[in-house]
């Protein structure tokens, strides 16, 4: 009887002491699609299964210095879109004028930013 109540007592020890425990601290990140084009209003943007996106001047993402005010000459004068989306694989497909300018299946991971760049 005793061995009984020792094996129940062990059993319920390691079961409840090995239990898997999961938890998140800090702040959560979203993922985020940034597109930088030489023209990117009157564009269509479609990110997965979400609806289409019809890119106007106050969509546009207003650009932003580097540090202690250095500027990058090259995306400096682009017009760019910054879109949060879900993680996991998507289809980024961007129309422009009825014609496919850019379609690419992009992997973006959890808290992760990509950058695509359309060349018109």
């Amino acid at each position: 009887m005793f061995r009984l109540f020792g094996l129940i007592f062990l059993t319920v020890t390691i079961v409840s002491c090995g239990s898997i425990q999961n938890r998140e601290y800090g702040l959560l990140e979203p993922s985020r699609l940034i597109i930088r084009s030489e023209s990117l209003i009157g564009s269509t943007i479609q990110v997965g299964n979400g609806s289409l996106i019809y890119i106007s001047k106050e969509n546009l993402t207003p650009f932003k210095t580097g540090v202690l005010g250095v500027k990058d000459r090259e995306n400096e004068g682009l017009e760019t879109v910054v879109i949060d989306v879900n993680d996991g694989s998507q289809l980024v497909t961007i129309k422009s004028d009825g014609y496919k300018v850019f379609e690419k299946k992009l992997y973006i991971g959890k808290g992760q930013t990509r950058e695509v760049r359309i060349r018109k």
